[in-house]
């Protein structure tokens, strides 16, 4: 079975579809040679150690030919920084400005939610206790926010309009530029369809193919709860 991307805007169609689509690459999972570059060995729950996610005027935009063997280029200290009140026009969604932040602020960034649906118990990672996802339109872009029982944003996921930029699994560099989220290092699963981080200092970053190395249609982070 390949990822592929939602065919009808629902959120419960898309989580399941995510949940089989891992259960399947699980099979085809290939493993990063620990001699390729450096591997997350910090557990879900240790703290971060440094940032994730940057503003936009601090983060430097890859180039188109962008791969794995990029290397870093500065070590930030904070895991959100103060944003820039100037966003880059390549900019897809501000993520600094949405993890943490309550759904007043969110929306007075992204403007109102198109569709609200109640999240229960356990069934989104970063809201285990339950809360509610909001949809949101940015241009072509489709965003979901995950928000806890308090209001606050825990994670997000854009879900329309990314396919339709052709960018292939080896170009996450630029696409978490696009969320306005650093160089993070390199994955800790690589697989024909996904990449996937299971800890990039204190975030959980899943980006996905439309199928077996075809086009990105998704990009998915949160904040690891404590």
């Amino acid at each position: 079975m390949e990822a592929q991307p939602p065919k009808k805007k629902s959120r419960r169609l898309l989580y399941v579809t995510l949940a089989l689509a891992f259960c399947c690459l699980c099979v085809i999972i290939l493993p990063r040679s620990r001699t390729e570059g450096p591997a997350s060995t910090s557990s879900p729950t240790s703290a971060p150690q440094s940032a994730a996610v940057v503003s936009p005027t601090s983060a430097e935009q890859p180039s188109p030919e962008a791969t794995t063997s990029t290397e870093p280029t500065k070590s930030p200290t904070q895991p959100l920084e103060s944003p820039s009140p100037i966003a880059s026009p390549d900019l897809i969604v501000d993520t600094t400005r949405i993890i943490d932040s309550p759904v007043g602020d969110v929306e007075r960034l992204l403007g109102q939610s198109s569709e609200n649906y109640t999240l229960g118990l356990g069934e989104v990672e970063e809201v285990p206790d339950g809360g509610e996802s909001r949809t949101y339109h940015v241009g072509k872009y489709e965003i979901w926010v995950n928000y806890d029982k308090a209001a606050i944003a825990r994670g997000l996921q854009v879900v329309d309009g990314l396919l339709s930029d052709g960018y292939s699994l080896d170009q996450w560099p630029i696409i978490l530029s696009r969320i306005n989220v650093d160089y993070v290092g390199f994955p800790d699963v690589e697989a024909p369809g996904a990449r996937r981080w299971n800890n990039a200092f204190g975030y959980w970053i899943m980006i996905a193919a439309e199928r077996i190395d075809g086009d990105v249609w998704t990009v998915r982070i949160y904040k690891i709860p404590d």
